[in-house]
């Protein structure tokens, strides 16, 4: 029976084996990675970051990279350093609440977006500076590397960003992002997961626009660009149909916010409100791309029960009005439905 055992383990072992080789890259990464959510599936992580055993998080700098790469050369299978590393980390992090407070207290003075901006985007480069206060080496390291990134040592000015993205909103996501890379070497990536703002707006060929489904299940609603979504969800008890148009690839960007011990949805085209919403514990992310022109709203609805807050979006004024009819709060226009023509 012994020998049976070990010809079927090792039967075992050389499919395993196979099913590595067969898989690549996915597979060996899957096989290394410590975490709940794989790093190299995210493309801005995975350009700064390579899959190393050693290391002790399982993965270390990029050499070709433009923003780690210059900390190639550390130790990173020195757990002792990693920790003090990862400490340093952990402050950067809690200190970017200050960021997010700066935002709430400049939007309650009335500040225009370009000037909350200019400041939160100058701040966060003082903060990222002076997370380095213990680590002159590394803060020669980073300075070299803002050089060469931004053409200037303390990092990427508020017009560099602008210049780029011709958004002041832009601008502000951009300051409140994070390096997804440096977490992952640190241990840190699927803490700070949801804060990423990772691009999920699934692609639609050709098409120039594509349909958002509502969907609903146990009282809750979720709209999802794209029949093949909608058509995952109907296979796990959501009931889904047709509710109004998105663009494909272009257009007004729409959120999602999940609220997960409410178990519910909103959706919101404001930025800064995505992000608020990642940094308070909740999940958020890009949903689909809503139109540029006015022409066809599309509504939201509120439905307040206790604590829990339930949201439904319609391009129907005859919808809206028999949902405020039955005690839905009118909040106002979410975002806008392509035209047909399109």
């Amino acid at each position: 029976m012994g020998r049976k055992l070990r010809v079927i383990y090792s039967c075992m072992f050389a499919l395993l084996v196979a099913a590595i080789c067969l898989t690549g890259t996915a597979a060996t990464t899957f096989a290394a990675t410590p975490y709940v959510h794989d790093p190299m599936q995210n493309p801005k992580a995975a350009e700064d970051i390579v899959v190393n055993s050693d290391a002790v998080y399982g993965y270390s700098p990029n050499p070709d990279s433009p923003r780690l790469g210059y900390f190639v050369d550390y130790d990173w299978t020195d757990k002792e350093f990693v920790e003090k590393m990862r400490e340093t980390r952990e402050e950067y992090h809690a200190s970017m609440q200050e960021l997010y407070d700066m935002i709430t207290n400049m939007k309650a003075e009335g500040k225009d977006v370009e000037t909350i901006a200019r400041a939160v985007s100058t701040r966060r480069n003082e903060i990222r500076l002076e997370s380095y206060k213990d680590d002159p080496v590394g803060l020669a390291k980073l300075k070299q590397s803002n050089l060469e990134t931004y053409g200037d040592e303390n990092g990427g000015s508020p017009d560099f960003f602008y210049a780029i993205y011709g958004s002041w909103e832009v601008v502000i996501e951009k300051a409140l992002s994070t390096n997804a890379g440096a977490d992952a070497v640190l241990g840190l990536y699927d803490k700070y997961y949801d804060t990423y703002m990772i691009d999920d707006v699934p692609a639609s060929g050709a098409a120039s626009f594509q349909y958002v489904y509502e969907c609903v299940k146990n009282g809750t609603y979720r709209y999802v660009a794209g029949a093949s979504k909608a058509k995952k969800l109907s296979a796990n008890g959501w009931t889904c149909k047709k509710a109004f148009r998105a663009s494909a690839k272009t257009g007004t960007l729409v959120y999602w916010i999940y609220d997960k011990a409410a178990k519910r949805f909103r959706y919101t085209t404001d930025r800064y409100v995505a992000l608020a919403a990642k940094k308070a514990g909740k999940k958020a992310g890009r949903a689909f791309y809503g139109s540029v022109s006015s022409e066809l709203p599309v509504y939201e609805l509120c439905l307040k029960e206790g604590r829990t807050a339930t949201y439904r979006y319609t391009m129907k004024r005859s919808v809206a009005r028999a949902l405020a009819r039955e005690g839905w709060a009118y909040k106002g226009v979410a975002c806008y439905s392509v035209p047909k023509a399109a």
